[in-house]
């Protein structure tokens, strides 16, 4: 569950937050929904990437790790956004066996083409996938891995060699896989306009669970 965890939070989802990057607007042209969407999710990635260094220093002296991360944590987060994004048709396999796989699989080509229809009316400058990447597939990265690993307890501090991976994710988990409470802004996807409740209510067609996390920016 160490190296799963540590893959997932550190060497993987930085990329979905960069490929999210491209699908944003914040021109004051846009639709304001859009925009705002836009805006929290470009300062919510700098803020995991260039803030975050900042912060993860005091793990060590708060005793929560045994290692200074300044440096390294940023070192990790590179690292995982060099790694190329593969060939994954083959997940097409798993839709009869992964309620998440099916999920994706069945909502994103009615995204695309939805997005299609409203992206010069409401996402000029903005790339659809990218859009499906940072809503979608950021949302349903954290809801299901808060899932899987409901107690940050479960990962095993105590081992020889992956003791420390395990403690740096379950401050990870403890700290930054939530939802954040008090926002001050609508951010579900059955808040939006007309295109996202439109891709909402394709969604609850699928899988309701799946359906309510799905956010309309990058907000944890």
């Amino acid at each position: 569950m160490t190296i799963v965890s540590f893959f997932a939070m550190i060497q993987s989802h930085g990329v979905v937050h960069a490929y999210a990057n491209w699908g944003v607007n914040v021109e004051p042209e846009v639709d304001s929904f859009v925009r705002r969407m836009g805006i929290l999710t470009v300062v919510y990635n700098h803020l995991g990437f260039a803030i975050f260094r900042e912060t993860a220093w005091l793990f060590y002296p708060l005793g929560l790790v045994k290692h200074f991360y300044r440096t390294s944590i940023v070192q990790l987060l590179h690292l995982g956004m060099k790694n190329k994004v593969r060939s994954h048709h083959d997940l097409a396999l798993l839709d009869q066996h992964s309620k998440l796989v099916h999920f994706v699989l069945r909502l994103r080509p009615v995204f695309i083409s939805e997005f299609v229809k409203e992206k010069d009316a409401m996402f000029p400058g903005i790339d659809g996938e990218a859009l499906f990447i940072g809503t979608v597939i950021h949302a349903l990265d954290h809801a299901t891995f808060e899932r899987a690993l409901a107690d940050a307890l479960w990962l095993d501090t105590t081992h020889p060699r992956f003791g420390e991976m395990a403690r740096l994710c379950a401050v990870l988990r403890v700290g930054f896989l939530e939802e954040l409470p008090c926002l001050l802004t609508k951010i579900k996807l059955c808040d939006g306009p007309r295109f996202y409740r439109r891709i909402f209510d394709a969604a609850m067609l699928i899988d309701g669970q799946l359906a309510g996390d799905l956010d309309a920016c990058i907000a944890r």
